[in-house]
């Protein structure tokens, strides 16, 4: 497979996941792909499907652009630095930096391992819904306290657990490191922008 096949087909991927069309983005995945993301790792077509599923839905407008050094391909190996942006169901933006790795495999992406400039998304989750939803010390606190939570699910800090249930709810996607159930119709970086 070429390189510019396989840019290519990585551009076209993210172009059909930020259309919302699961299915065609899954199309460009092997059978037993493995997609590792900060909710978790998802093995095979049926865990991906889900999840993309999940990553879709309350997100508008998303769109992703080349940033840093861009698309570099080496063989069989892509490394992708760019931003993602996007909106909310209340209307706030959002824009994150990403760093993707892609492994192909028989002419389809065996493995896409994410990382997201965490810092760029708890200040976002600060100065977002939390902040403009009240005045005053207590909301700035709110916002902060959220922000910490954020960061404990994230990391894989889990002892903040008791305190960020309260912000999940429905559609478990398991956390393949922990083991943990993340109960989520969206997570708090979506919903909170």
């Amino acid at each position: 497979m070429s390189e510019k096949k396989i840019e290519s087909d990585i551009r076209g991927m993210v172009q059909a996941f930020a259309k919302g069309d699961v299915k065609k983005a899954l199309s460009f995945f092997a059978e037993d792909a493995v997609w590792v993301a900060p909710e978790g790792t998802f093995k095979g077509k049926e865990e991906l499907k889900r999840y993309m599923t999940w990553a879709v839905q309350g997100t508008s407008d998303r769109k992703f652009g080349d940033a840093g050094i861009g698309m570099m391909v080496k063989e069989n190996k892509v490394v992708w630095e760019h931003v993602e942006e996007g909106g909310t169901s209340e209307g706030m933006k959002w824009e994150v930096p990403v760093i993707c790795m892609y492994e192909f495999g028989d002419e389809k992406i065996q493995q896409h391992r994410a990382v997201y400039d965490r810092l760029s998304i708890a200040k976002q989750v600060v100065k977002g819904t939390v902040a403009k939803k009240g005045g005053g010390r207590s909301r700035e606190a709110l916002g902060t306290g959220i922000a910490l939570v954020f960061f404990a699910r994230y990391s894989g800090n889990w002892t903040a657990r008791a305190s960020s249930q309260y912000y999940f709810k429905k559609a478990p996607l398991r956390n393949e490191r922990s083991g943990d159930i993340l109960q989520s119709e969206r997570h708090l970086w979506f919903l909170s922008f």
